[in-house]
């Protein structure tokens, strides 16, 4: 199975002040990272995939491996803004591929056909998306869930509004049959001149 989810912010103890809804449950970031581990591995089975959009963690390099290496499943990351230790050839990027905790990180952008689907896979929301016409879904984080997308589009972080309210919770990776049944309800958007079934 596949799973999507973004901006997890292990190890940043505002986030838990910046979102009270899905995270002012926790009273330490210690408690709110138990969590994020917990049901990552309640959702996701050692067999499956996870894209993770971005914004890992606010851990150090160290405590970011421990984190990751508990988690189940091959992890894809797209990077976010805050990962700037996971851009280019480094300590933490290397040992997170050498070591087989992370399958592949990706610069910001990331295409890939999933399901007999087009997925559009980018940290930030965008207005606009390379064969959106033709009904491809666009994810995206960055946002912890106050930018409600456009079309066939959502943000798929761990403080998704969106799919919370279509889920039921929180805090967790959501699986590629709940994101294409959201989107199923939704129109496409066509701005511009690329209108459906055209070049």
């Amino acid at each position: 199975m596949i799973h999507f989810t973004s901006d997890t912010h292990y190890g940043h103890k505002n986030i838990i002040r910046f979102m009270p809804e899905s995270r002012g449950m926790y009273s330490c970031t210690e408690e709110m990272n138990e969590a994020l581990v917990n049901n990552w591995n309640a959702n996701v089975n050692k067999d499956d995939t996870v894209y993770n959009l971005g914004d890992v963690s606010f851990s150090t390099n160290k405590q970011t491996m421990g984190y990751l290496s508990r988690l189940n499943g091959t992890i894809i990351i797209i990077l976010g803004n805050h990962d700037k230790r996971l851009k280019g050839v480094g300590p933490l990027a290397d040992d997170l591929i050498n070591s087989g905790i992370v399958k592949e990180i990706h610069n910001g952008y990331h295409e890939a056909a999933l399901n007999g689907k087009n997925f559009v896979l980018n940290h930030f929301a965008q207005r606009v998306w390379n064969k959106a016409n033709h009904g491809a879904i666009h994810l995206y984080g960055h946002s912890h869930g106050n930018l409600p997308g456009l079309g066939k589009s959502v943000d798929v972080g761990v403080d998704s509004k969106e799919m919370a309210a279509f889920t039921g919770d929180y805090m967790r990776p959501y699986t590629i049959e709940e994101v294409i049944a959201y989107m199923e309800k939704r129109k496409l958007y066509l701005p511009d001149h690329h209108k459906e079934r055209t070049n």
